[in-house]
């Protein structure tokens, strides 16, 4: 059950932030950015430049309201994921509309993997959110 909430990002439980990953990427990218900037001229610069900002002042209204997109299709509901874990012999994720209260009929009809995004982006205490799933499971 300790894989149930591992990410290839940072998470809860690391002392590494998206903040000091980023920087170790942005410094990572330096060379690449120097030998582009080299062989292709300013103009690689200046397009660098250009995505890095548009990143950020469109990411920015997100990253601020925490916001989630709505649904992108109809609930497939929880005879749909029985069906799934009995017929696909590949590993699966379950995702969308899990929440605390019901993420241990999810577990107990198949799904070995859940995503809960919402349930824990938006709760008060993310540590306590994530103690308290993992106390069900």
């Amino acid at each position: 059950m300790a894989n149930l909430f591992r990410s290839s990002g940072p998470h809860i439980e690391s002392p590494e932030t998206i903040e000091t990953n980023m920087w170790s990427v942005v410094i990572a990218l330096i060379p690449a950015l120097i030998a582009g900037t080299y062989f292709f001229g300013l103009y690689a610069l200046y397009l660098v430049l250009a995505s890095a900002l548009s990143a950020v002042l469109f990411e920015k209204p997100f990253v601020k309201s925490k916001a989630t997109f709505g649904d992108v299709c109809d609930p497939v509901g929880l005879e749909y994921l029985e069906y799934v874990a009995q017929n696909i012999e590949i590993p699966f994720v379950a995702i969308g509309g899990i929440k605390e209260h019901n993420v241990e009929q999810v577990w107990d009809l198949g799904a070995r993997c859940v995503c809960m995004v919402t349930e824990i982006v938006g709760a008060e205490d993310i540590r306590a959110k994530i103690a308290s799933i993992r106390s069900r499971l």
